[in-house]
């Protein structure tokens, strides 16, 4: 990460998937695969050859004799010759679904006695990831093939996604361009700019009224229905429905009994404003993506990867999207432990007598419309501000799909009081769970976070709720200092000696820290359990969770 005298940033690359139902006996029956116990499957690469107009790749795999299944997946799917590689199998072997970006091959023909062999996979010129899955599901390997030479990330021009049809809102470019002279100057450089002390109100932002959804690159399947790519802050039903402001997201629960305080569905805030959140929306023939969401008899499907996010029958004290969310140690300045490597951390949501918490007055959500791939694409952008008796931290999230439909983020936090911080840190706590709907399983233990390898970052996946989600956190000029693959607590969370979050020392299970021990340790970002192995055994079941944070350094104003 790189140091800063005004600013901090954290930046990562979210993907989310559906995942395909494929089977070759018959194409009823859905996986329900999660943690069964199956041989090792593994995939290596013996040779890669290039010419003008096609690479080949061949790779060497072992899997289980009684399930040699492999599963090829890419954004890119359509860059492989499918001709070709169906060519080295029985035609009944072979499984073309390029729905779901993916193809199915049962490889009982071509491997040994040990379950070993080898395969030709051949690629157009083009940029392709290739992801390998076993029987179930789990991703075993990927590589990218062709990929061309990039320059740091923050010299990137902008790749945004999503097109202007968004849910709720005006269309950003039917906006009076002399608006924008007029929003407050306190307003956070744009991405990639990140050292600029002067924000750029030429660069097509737009502020939006109320919470909105954007997507991305359609997927059309062969049945009629389309699978939208979703970016949003807060909760999906509330995106969609576009009827409650970023003020108002900020301000209490809906009541039990109106006007009878304690009464509230819940504790925190309405709409949590720091979840910068991704779904996927199935949307069959003769509906609309952008239809809001019911606690039942829905058309479309929703598909989501953090609790909270969404409506759940009859519990309307979980909503919200209260379990992702960004902070800062900001307020340790005046609640401090005593130990500035093990400050106070407290949620977004908490607030004590007006005095410190989130300026509710000063909410904005901006959308801006640029072109990528020849496409009309969006991204949004959140801005809010910690307080603390004078003290003052600009938090701005900004979210973006790249070109092959991956999201993204970027948390920036900024210094705007009159005053160093010594010791500042930005976070990130992230829950994971898989949403079907209004169908959700918060238990970890079928949540489980997996590494990619490589030190990349992790993963998880539920074929049962037809979901993946990958974090690709190393790599960019702003990659998180410390991340670990576990801890998770509520926007309004409030430390304590009971629970000093996330600084439990051996907190789970006697043995595993939840998350680090102090703001020098760097938690999982540089222990390499191996792909797809996890990084704890827990006894117990536990909310599955990613934690991050920025190098611990003095802030000055900006």
């Amino acid at each position: 990460m790189k140091i800063r005298s005004k600013f901090l940033c954290i930046t990562l690359i979210i993907l989310t998937f559906v995942l395909g139902i494929w089977d070759f006996s018959s194409n009823k029956n859905e996986s329900k695969a999660s943690d069964t116990a199956l041989p090792t499957s593994q995939i290596s690469i013996e040779n890669i050859e290039k010419d003008s107009d096609t690479t080949t790749v061949k790779i060497k795999y072992s899997l289980p004799k009684e399930h040699p299944i492999l599963t090829i997946s890419s954004p890119q799917i359509k860059n492989i010759d499918r001709q070709d590689l169906e060519k080295q199998l029985d035609q009944k072997d072979f499984g073309n679904d390029l729905e779901n970006s993916q193809i199915h091959l049962n490889l009982k023909d071509k491997i040994d006695s040990k379950g070993n062999g080898s395969l030709t996979i051949k690629t157009n010129s083009g940029r392709t990831h290739l992801f390998f899955l076993d029987v179930a599901g789990e991703q075993i390997f990927d590589k990218v093939i062709n990929e061309p030479a990039q320059p740091e990330p923050n010299n990137l021009e902008q790749e945004v996604a999503i097109t202007p049809n968004q849910a709720a809102t005006e269309p950003a470019h039917e906006t009076d361009p002399n608006e924008k002279a007029q929003k407050p100057a306190s307003y956070a450089p744009i991405y990639g700019e990140s050292n600029s002390d002067t924000p750029d109100w030429n660069d097509n932002w737009v502020e939006v009224s109320n919470m909105m959804a954007s997507y991305g690159k359609i997927t059309n399947k062969t049945n009629g229905s389309r699978l939208y790519p979703v970016i949003y802050f807060g909760a999906i039903n509330y995106a969609l429905e576009g009827d409650i402001t970023p003020h108002r997201s900020t301000g209490g629960r809906y009541m039990r009994i109106p006007g009878v305080p304690a009464t509230s569905y819940g504790t925190g805030r309405l709409n949590n404003i720091s979840a910068a959140n991704t779904g996927v929306i199935e949307v069959p023939k003769k509906s609309t993506w952008s239809r809001p969401q019911k606690k039942s008899g829905n058309i479309n499907q929703y598909y989501t990867n953090t609790f909270g996010d969404g409506l759940y029958p009859d519990k309307l004290n979980l909503t919200g999207s209260q379990r992702n969310f960004a902070t800062t140690n900001l307020f340790d300045c005046t609640h401090s432990t005593g130990n500035p490597l093990r400050p106070a951390i407290y949620g977004p949501d908490y607030e004590e007598k007006n005095e410190w918490g989130v300026d509710e007055d000063n909410v904005h959500l901006y959308t801006r419309v640029s072109k990528e791939s020849g496409q009309i694409l969006t991204e949004q952008r959140m801005v809010f501000y910690q307080l603390n008796q004078g003290m003052r931290i600009q938090v701005t999230i900004t979210q973006r799909f790249n070109k092959d439909n991956a999201v993204i983020v970027t948390y920036e936090y900024k210094n705007v009081s009159q005053h160093t911080l010594d010791n500042f840190q930005g976070y990130v706590f992230r829950d994971i769970t898989f949403h079907k709907g209004v169908r959700y399983d918060q238990g970890a233990q079928k949540n489980k976070l997996r590494s990619l390898g490589n030190h990349r970052g992790l993963y998880a996946s539920r074929p049962d709720y037809g979901g993946r989600i990958e974090f690709q956190l190393e790599g960019f000029e702003d990659s998180p200092y410390a991340w670990a693959a576990r801890g998770t607590r509520s926007a309004y969370y409030e430390s304590s000696n009971k629970d000093h979050f996330p600084w439990n020392v051996n907190g789970l299970d006697n043995k595993y820290n939840d998350a680090f021990t102090d703001v020098n340790d760097t938690g999982d970002r540089f222990i390499e359990p191996g792909p797809g192995n996890t990084w704890m055994e827990l006894n117990r079941d536990f909310d599955s969770g990613l934690s991050m944070h920025t190098k611990n350094q003095p802030l000055a104003p900006g």
